[in-house]
């Protein structure tokens, strides 16, 4: 038990694990998430690659994520673990993460996870993506996977999400299960939840999965286009019927929102807006 404890500290040392740069305290707290921002070439970026940029693209996405913060909230990002080209490779097999962790490329997730505690960005971890292999319906047989790389990154997470887009590839039975296995394979969060589109096996309380006290929610439009703050209006207002509020993160609904639709939506006393 001594020599487990021992190489545990050390483990914990060599990633930083004994410095102040711990995950953002996120209960009870508004949170700003914003999704998109002009990258270097003025293009339009998202946050779900995060790991797999680099560090000056990674500023740049920090900076627009303090920027958007407004007095009283605090400034968070949603980013993937998988698949390999977005997640940083942190996994041997990019379809099975069970296989193992790449330790090289862990290492380095970990510094920029430190790096964004460090600026007081609070780190939403979401482990799967909708259109590319591994697939969050095998969570179950991953987990091994994900409890491994807990180990490394779990001081500087404050929310572990599934999936973007989950319910496309089940219902919401099957989101709570692979949900509470990740709860199980990667303990200690402040929140567990996913990001799902309302309207996609999604329409009220009847299929909104119990057990995610977060949910990043994208709305029926593409982000491309502006849905225009009526709309806007009324698909908030069904998912906090649907939901609640105090579990409500707008997170995906237009690539440039003004700033009437953040202001609108922050006076709807969500967990965040993005």
């Amino acid at each position: 038990m001594q020599l487990l404890k021992t190489f545990w500290n050390w483990i914990k040392r060599l990633f930083g694990g004994d410095d102040d740069h711990k995950a953002v305290r996120i209960i009870d707290k508004k949170l700003c998430v914003p999704l998109f921002y002009f990258d270097g070439d003025g293009d339009i970026e998202s946050t779900w690659g995060y790991l797999a940029m680099s560090a000056a693209e990674q500023k740049r996405c920090r900076q627009n994520i303090k920027q958007v913060t407004v007095s009283g909230e605090v400034p968070a990002i949603a980013f993937l673990l998988s698949p390999n080209g977005a997640g940083g490779n942190l996994f041997v097999n990019d379809n099975n993460p069970s296989a193992g962790i790449n330790v090289e490329n862990v290492k380095r997730a970990v510094e920029a996870m430190r790096e964004l505690c460090r600026e007081g960005i609070a780190v939403l971890v979401t482990c799967y993506t909708d259109d590319a292999p591994p697939r969050w319906n095998d969570a179950p047989a991953h987990a091994s996977g994900w409890s491994q790389l807990w180990g490394y990154i779990s001081p500087y997470v404050s929310a572990v999400l599934l999936s973007i887009e989950s319910t496309e590839r089940g219902n919401y039975l099957a989101v709570q299960h692979c949900v509470e296995t990740l709860q199980v394979a990667m303990p200690g969060a402040q929140a567990y939840g996913t990001h799902q589109q309302w309207g996609v096996k999604w329409s009220g309380p009847s299929d909104t999965p119990a057990n995610c006290t977060m949910l990043l929610v994208e709305t029926t439009n593409h982000p491309g286009q502006n849905p225009g703050i009526d709309r806007l209006k009324r698909e908030t207002e069904a998912v906090t019927r649907a939901a609640g509020a105090q579990r409500i993160v707008m997170h995906e609904y237009y690539f440039t929102p003004t700033d009437e639709m953040r202001a609108w939506l922050r006076r709807q006393n969500l967990w965040g807006v993005g």
